[in-house]
């Protein structure tokens, strides 16, 4: 199953990853608390007056002043363990993991959106290769007759519908087309496993990546490549995880803010900006911390190799072949008289 590739991440980088108390009492949480408090400081002192109400919070004495710190501390602290126990369940419903005949319907409904937005993609960047061919032709025409075969292909392009008059006239920038590819690497290669939001399909196209380059199956070779990762790489990996969580932490912390529409409704529009900007930030974390493991298979995965003892691959075509064999070999699908293991020579 694809989640258990997140659930094994997860679990892998928590002992690295583990948040100081600053972090806690800093992060998110004061935010919502914070937020809360100074809505809650208005209420009453439209009620009490503000000299009544300063009054009332000057003249605590010591014993009171330490409990309300202390208080503070213990609702921070405990909120925000409470939010990051819950970490992995808020991720899952952001990718779009959403459950009961509700949540199956608008998964059914948001991921058809998505799948229609990957096709808008694919069929702009399929006509930004037209006019990109097109003026590379059009450029050669101008200095001369063309060899038949180009000959051919511009007049076929110059009657081509799919190019207006507008695509002729003006020329493709090569950050048009870098932008849409990397637009599309965003999603999973097969529409059957686009998910209905765009955090979901960002983590999934990670997960599939090793798949379908090196023919690694990212939920279980995962495990084993963590273990020979470089410290380095494993901070880094464990760094970016941790700026998912808390940005998802942030998210939703905006969106209880909303609570605090009792008390004013400007409540609901400091949720809804604050949302809007958590959303993009774990929309970004997400991003990078795809990079990185897409990154940490591109760099490390021979390592895995080595530690199996396993034979290395010699080109891309006999990779995705023993990246199926280790594979089967670690779900115990591949028989065991099928595997040589290749164990290095001894010193003399």
């Amino acid at each position: 199953m694809f989640q258990n590739f997140w659930e094994g991440v997860a679990g892998g980088v928590a002992g690295s990853a583990t948040e100081t108390w600053a972090n806690r009492i800093l992060g998110p949480a004061l935010f919502f608390w914070g937020g809360g408090a100074a809505i809650l400081l208005v209420t009453l002192a439209q009620f009490m007056g503000w000299q009544k109400l300063f009054n009332f919070l000057t003249n605590l004495n010591s014993a009171e002043g330490v409990m309300l710190v202390l208080a503070i501390f213990l609702l921070l602290t405990f909120s925000d363990m409470v939010l990051e126990w819950a970490t992995l369940s808020i991720l899952r419903f952001l990718e779009g993991y959403w459950p009961g005949p509700v949540g199956r319907y608008l998964s059914a409904v948001f991921a058809e959106r998505q799948q229609n937005y990957v096709k808008k993609l694919k069929k702009r960047l399929q006509n930004l290769g037209l006019r990109q061919e097109w003026h590379k032709l059009a450029r050669q025409h101008v200095h001369g007759a063309l060899p038949a075969p180009q000959q051919a292909m511009y007049d076929a392009l110059n009657g081509d519908a799919r190019l207006s008059t507008w695509d002729k006239l003006h020329e493709v920038a090569p950050a048009e087309i870098v932008a849409v590819e990397a637009e599309l690497a965003r999603y999973p290669s097969n529409p059957e496993h686009i998910l209905p939001t765009q955090l979901g399909n960002i983590l999934r196209s990670a997960e599939e990546y090793a798949h379908l380059k090196y023919g690694l199956k990212s939920t279980t070779v995962w495990p084993c490549l963590w273990l020979v990762l470089p410290p380095e790489t494993q901070q880094e990996i464990s760094a970016a995880r941790q700026h998912l969580n808390l940005a998802a932490r942030f998210l939703t912390y905006s969106i209880l803010f909303a609570g605090w529409s009792i008390f004013t409704l400007w409540a609901i529009l400091i949720a809804l900006l604050m949302a809007f900007v958590a959303y993009r930030r774990v929309r970004y974390a997400a991003i990078v911390y795809g990079d990185l493991l897409k990154a940490a298979f591109d760099l490390h995965r021979f390592k895995l190799y080595e530690a199996l003892r396993l034979k290395l691959p010699l080109n891309s075509d006999d990779e995705l072949l023993l990246g199926q064999t280790l594979t089967n070999y670690l779900e115990q699908r591949e028989a065991g008289g099928s595997i040589i293991f290749e164990h290095p020579h001894p010193h003399p």
